[in-house]
C-alpha cells in the first residue's frame, strides 16, 4: 500500500486540497432519508471474522499454501488470476454447508495501483449508481469471470482486503440485484466506493466493514472537495478494531457524527503515517482480530481514541 500512499499524495498536491476532513464515516452530504439507528444486540463472531480474514490473506499467497488451507478444512478451492486487471481471486466451496466464499486480493502490483488511482466516479448502468471508476472496472471483471463458476444452490459470502474489499462490495451489489443468495459481505480495510445515492440504494446489504485502529486506507479516496455535492461515503456496520480486547461499532447515522482518530489528511505529514500504513496490512488485521477471539468489549465510538 506504499504505492497507494504515494499516488494519493500526488493527487493532493495536484488539486491543492488542504485541511480536508476526510473520515471513514463522513456522510455529511447524504440526505436524512436513508440514515437510521442501529442496535448491536447480535454478538460479533470474531472466529468467523478471523476465518474470512485468513481466506482474504490467502489471495496473496502461492497455490501451495492455498491448497494446504483448503485441505485442512475440506474445502474445494479455485484460484483465478485475471490478466487484464492484474487481480486475483478465490472461490472457496464448503460442500458440507452448501456455502461458497469469493475472496478478492488487494493492491499487489502497479496495475492495481492504477486501479486505485482512478477515483473519478462513473455511472454503473446496471446498478443505477455512481462508483469509483477503477473499482467498478475491477469488480466487473471478476463478476464476468466468476458468475458461471458459482453454484446456484449455495449461499454466497464475498470478502476481500483493501482494493479486494472495494471489489467485494461492488460484486455484492451486483449479486444482490441478480437475486443471488447473498449471506454477507465482509471487508477488511476497504476504501470508499460510492456516494450518498449509492448508499441510499444499497443500505440494506448485509455489509460488515472491519477497520483496524487508525488504518488510513478506509479514509480514501481523500479527495472529498472535488465532489461538493457528491462526496464519497461509507455504509454498513463498521467494526473498529482497537487495542487488546476493545472494539467500537458504528453504522447508519452514527457514522455522520464520528471522526476517526486519524484521518488521511490529518496524518499526511505526521510522523506516525508509516506505522498507520502498517496497520493496513492484512496480517495486522488478523493479529488484532485474534486478540478478541475469546472476549471483547465494546466502547463508545466517540471515546475510541482512549483505546488506540
Amino acid at each position: 500500500m506504499i504505492y497507494l500512499f504515494k499516488v494519493f499524495v500526488i493527487f493532493a498536491l495536484t488539486v491543492q486540497l488542504q485541511n480536508c476532513a476526510s473520515t471513514s464515516g463522513n456522510l455529511n452530504e447524504a440526505s436524512d432519508s436513508w440514515q437510521k439507528q442501529y442496535t448491536f444486540s447480535v454478538p460479533i463472531d470474531f472466529g468467523a471474522l478471523y476465518h474470512l480474514a485468513t481466506i482474504s490473506s490467502l489471495t496473496y499467497e502461492d497455490d501451495k499454501r492455498i491448497a494446504k488451507f483448503c485441505k485442512q478444512f475440506s474445502y474445494e478451492c479455485l484460484v483465478f488470476s485475471l490478466e487484464k486487471s492484474a487481480n486475483r481471486y478465490l472461490i472457496v466451496f464448503d460442500h458440507q454447508r452448501k456455502e461458497q466464499i469469493i475472496a478478492i486480493r488487494g493492491t499487489a502490483n502497479k496495475q492495481n495501483v492504477i486501479t486505485d488511482a482512478e477515483f473519478i466516479k462513473s455511472k454503473d448502468k446496471n446498478l443505477g449508481i455512481k462508483l469509483h471508476s477503477g473499482f467498478k472496472k475491477s469488480a466487473e471483471a471478476i463478476l464476468s469471470h466468476a458468475q458461471d463458476k458459482l453454484k446456484n444452490d449455495y449461499r454466497i459470502t464475498v470478502t476481500g482486503h483493501s482494493l479486494g474489499g472495494a471489489d467485494a462490495l461492488i460484486l455484492g451489489m451486483h449479486l444482490s440485484i441478480k437475486g443471488a443468495a447473498l449471506s454477507e459481505i465482509v471487508t477488511f480495510g476497504q476504501p470508499k466506493v460510492t456516494d450518498a445515492e449509492g448508499v441510499t440504494k444499497f443500505q440494506n446489504l448485509p455489509l460488515k466493514r472491519v477497520v483496524n485502529k487508525n488504518d488510513i486506507v478506509p479514509n480514501c479516496p481523500p479527495v472529498e472537495l472535488v465532489y461538493r455535492n457528491s462526496k464519497y461515503a461509507h455504509f454498513g456496520l463498521e467494526i473498529n478494531l482497537l487495542k487488546e480486547k476493545y472494539i467500537a461499532l458504528a453504522a447508519g447515522n452514527k457514522l455522520q457524527s464520528y471522526k476517526q482518530a486519524s484521518s488521511f489528511w490529518d496524518n499526511l505529514l505526521n510522523q506516525s503515517i508509516w506505522s498507520e500504513l502498517k496497520e493496513h496490512y492484512i496480517v495486522n488485521y488478523m493479529e488484532s482480530i485474534s486478540s478478541k477471539l475469546n472476549k471483547y468489549r465494546i466502547v463508545s465510538f466517540d471515546k475510541r481514541d482512549e483505546y488506540i
